[in-house]
This record gives C-alpha cells, structure tokens and sequence, in this order.
C-alpha cells in the first residue's frame, strides 16, 4: 500500500471514529449522594455518602484499635466491615493499587507482637511487625491515616526474604525500643531537632546528633553500619557509621515524621533514599575503600523508628524495600506530623 494511501484510509477511520470519542469525551452522569460500592474480591463495599452528623476525629486508643481492625481484616482477606473514608488512597511498596489487591490476596497471618504508634493530632497511625504470605514471613509496616474516624488512606511497606539484604527476623522487630523512656521525656521539638540533625548528617551538610553509647542502626532486623550490613568485629554503634562517613552512597534522601509517641520517646518517619549507582566503591573517613551495596540505580523507601531517650537517639529500627529508582510517590503528603 502506498503512502497516498495510508494517510487516505487514516483520515478515513479517524472521521468514523469521530462521533464515539465525542461521546467518550462528555463528561460522565453526577453521581448520587448515597451510599458508594467499591469492589472488594466479590464483595461490595458500601461506604456512606456525606449525609450525617459529621463523625468525631479518633483519639490514640481509637487509632490503635482502628490499625489493628484494619490488619485483622487484612489476614481474613476480607475488608468489607472496615470503617473506610468516602475515598480511600491506598499503596504497596510506593505503588497505589486497589483495596483488595497486592497483600490483601496473600497475607494470612499477623504477628502477635507489633510495634504501633499512634498520634491523635497528626491523626496518624503506624503498624509495624510481620505478616505471613502463603507460610513465608515477611516485615510488614503501615501508616494509616484517619478522617472523622474513618481511613483515609494506607500505605504499606513489605520486605519479603526474597529481596536483596539485609533480611532479618520478622518477629523480633522493635522488641528493643518498645519499652517507656528512663528518666524525663524529651519535649518534642527536642526530638524533631535530633531526626532532623541525623538525615542532615547523613547527606554530609551538618554535624551529627547526640547518640547513646548502645544506639545501634538496625534495618530490616540486621545491624547496619551506614548502608551496608556490619561485618563480623566492627564497631556497629550509630557515631561511628557517621564519623566514617559511610552513608556515601546516597544522592538524596526525603523524609517526613509521621507521628511521635511522647511516653516512649519515638518518632516514626517515612521517607525514601535515592542512590544513583554511578560509583562501585567509596573511600570512608576512616581511610578505608568500602565497596557500594549495589552497582545499580535504585531508590528505597523506608519506615524508620527513632527511639530518643536523654537527649539523645538511642536505637534506630527501620523497615526498607527497595523500588525503581526516582519512582514517583503514590500521592502527595503534606510534611507531617508537627512538634
């Protein structure tokens, strides 16, 4: 066929075509003000329209019960008597997906031990601990968010064994940071400076927060120093990962505190590290040549728990999966919980 010809029968099917994408192109019938359905498996969930008396903000015991609803529902792969908001946004590993879909197809058993932290005024709850998929464990965290009691939205971090290290033990996460603070607890701004100060140190522009002797860095269940596992011998407390400058790695890293547990002197934070892959191995402080964790563009979302005890961090528990690198987040946040 020649060219005359195929531009002839192109102008041809888009003048046929015409009037259906006129069609498409109107904008659809107003929705009623009832009650909504959204697909779950094969059950419809039915979610109230605006109607009503406008429901109260939960408080921290009714966040805590509402996450662990929530995770309950997940194992019984069955979501249709969860208080959900009138639109819910939710997310796996940096990706948004429908409710209903990714773990809520496979998980089936939660752990009995979680870490959970809630914060009635960022109206934010976090859920760490582990979920089994099909007998496999795999380290499982969540930040929920509430509105008028109902969930908003769900993101969701899992790190399967599959993935590359480290990968530790699913059910012994936070077991050290769970208990109440010794002695006074540190006024929130206090600990907002000390999470600020430590991302800050870690791109290399500022000085180190003010470590206990014992902080450890622990990621995915393993002792870190910067971003690699600790080798057998070395010295794995928090200062020394910074005075080594052993975070070279990374190009970028964003964050966002989600909520603070004032009795326990933790701060959770969501963020993402970007590490561009471009370098095979770096030279420390400590005169060393240390080889890079990969030799690939990644970027690796995480949730971090900072326990701050004296003015200080004492232990930092962080679960990460790592995903495309420069993946763009599900949805915007705002910039989180305030001191």
């Amino acid at each position: 066929m020649s060219v005359a010809m195929r531009i002839a029968l192109g102008a041809l099917l888009i003048a046929a075509a015409a009037p259906s994408i006129a069609q498409t192109a109107s904008p659809p019938p107003a929705q009623p003000a009832g009650p909504i359905q959204r697909p779950f498996g094969s059950v419809p969930l039915m979610v109230p329209g605006k109607g009503g008396a406008p429901a109260k903000d939960c408080d921290t015991a009714c966040l805590t019960a509402l996450v662990q609803q929530y995770v309950d529902a997940l194992v019984k792969q069955d979501g249709s008597a969860l208080p959900w908001a009138e639109r819910v946004r939710y997310a796996e590993n940096g990706v948004g997906i429908m409710v209903g879909d990714g773990t809520w197809a496979t998980a089936t058993v939660h752990g009995n031990a979680p870490l959970v932290v809630a914060d009635a005024k960022a109206g934010k709850v976090v859920w760490i601990g582990s979920v089994d998929e099909h007998g496999q464990p795999g380290l499982y965290a969540i930040e929920l968010t509430a509105r008028g009691g109902r969930i908003a939205s769900v993101a969701a971090t899992i790190r399967r064994k599959e993935g590359r290290p480290p990968f530790g033990d699913p059910a012994a996460f936070g077991r050290e940071i769970v208990s109440p603070i010794k002695g006074k607890q540190t006024p929130r701004a206090a600990m907002n400076a000390l999470v600020q100060a430590f991302f800050e140190a870690q791109a290399g522009k500022g000085k180190a927060p003010a470590f206990a002797k014992s902080c450890t860095l622990n990621e995915n269940g393993v002792v870190m120093t910067g971003n690699l596992p600790a080798a057998k011998g070395e010295k794995t407390d928090c200062a020394a990962s910074f005075s080594r400058r052993l975070f070279q790695e990374y190009e970028a890293v964003q964050r966002r505190i989600v909520a603070y547990d004032d009795a326990r002197g933790l701060v959770v934070v969501s963020g993402r590290r970007d590490l561009p892959g471009d370098k095979t191995e770096f030279k420390a402080a400590d005169g060393k040549t240390y080889k890079s964790e990969a030799d690939y563009p990644r970027s690796v979302d995480f949730i971090s728990v900072f326990k701050i005890e004296g003015g200080a961090i004492a232990r930092v528990e962080t679960v990460a999966n790592e995903v495309p690198y420069l993946m763009p987040a599900p949805w915007p946040e705002a910039k989180g919980a305030q001191p």
